[in-house]
């Protein structure tokens, strides 16, 4: 088993998540950390602790450094982690666990938390946008959120891999349909949990609602998957979010923003189908 790092400008945040990565029981086979093309020296850091680091000359996008990981990595089960998410110790031996039948591609665990000291705006993500798929497990998903996800090389590999056109969201979305297409199962495990220590603002939060929303809704229609739910979700959830986030947070500021974030997640959905659509249509 290995478990692989993306980072691309790991920050403040990346020692706090390989000291974390320490902890893990079990431990994994290896290591592998693909530093894609920082330039704040979070290469050196890894190195410092003695693992494995594959350096991107420059920034080639996610999908093209979670396959560096693939080829670099010697695990038939490959553990995906983000470099700004904190494991708990548990983390590797729930995801493992979902690999109970040869026809599981993957496993995909959930985002818990914030860390200490979250901002309002991270408090609001966490309540109406977190990555999961609820508290339950599930024997077959739609989807692995990226952030925390297992897959069997041999399954990546039967589908060509990620798809290195998707540089910063949607190589997740992109992956689970080509792989469900094929007949694999993708499992949720909710015990196999992270959290989350991005910190966010107002204008940080727009643009995370914005690309969430248009490179899922991108992935399936270029895969010629219909995208209509996701559309008709963002609908529902742009209608309620203001009320939501009064009723639900007691804030006023969070009410008053709440309006932005859905508009910004729903032009995201609507202009990732019409995007996704034109792209597969020309393949």
């Amino acid at each position: 088993m290995t478990l692989a790092i993306p980072c691309y400008n790991g920050g403040e945040t990346f020692p706090r998540v390989l000291e974390a990565v320490r902890r893990l029981e079990p431990a994994p086979m290896e290591v592998v950390v693909v530093d894609d093309g920082s330039t704040d020296g979070s290469a050196a850091v890894a190195e410092e602790q003695g693992l494995r680091v594959v350096r991107h000359g420059f920034n080639r996008g996610l999908g093209a450094a979670r396959n560096s990981a693939v080829v670099a990595s010697r695990g038939e089960i490959i553990v995906f982690l983000d470099a700004d998410c904190l494991p708990e110790p548990g983390l590797l031996g729930d995801l493992l666990a979902g690999f109970d039948a040869p026809d599981v591609a993957g496993v995909g665990g959930r985002e818990l938390g914030a860390g200490a000291q979250p901002t309002l705006y991270d408090v609001w993500r966490l309540a109406f946008r977190p990555q999961t798929h609820g508290p339950e497990p599930r024997p077959d998903v739609w989807m692995l959120p990226g952030l925390c996800c297992a897959y069997r090389r041999s399954a990546l590999a039967a589908v060509g891999g990620f798809d290195a056109f998707y540089r910063t969201n949607g190589e997740d979305v992109d992956a689970g349909v080509r792989l469900r297409e094929r007949g694999w199962k993708l499992r949720y495990r909710p015990g196999a949990g992270v959290t989350h220590v991005r910190r966010d603002g107002f204008r940080t939060l727009l643009g995370m609602c914005w690309r969430f929303g248009f490179w899922g809704a991108f992935a399936l229609a270029c895969n010629r998957h219909p995208a209509l739910h996701l559309l008709r979700g963002q609908l529902r959830w742009t209608a309620v979010c203001a009320w939501s986030s009064w009723n639900r947070l007691g804030s006023s500021v969070l009410a008053l923003a709440s309006p932005c974030f859905g508009l910004a997640g729903l032009g995201g959905t609507v202009t990732g189908i019409v995007c996704g659509m034109i792209r597969g249509a020309m393949r």
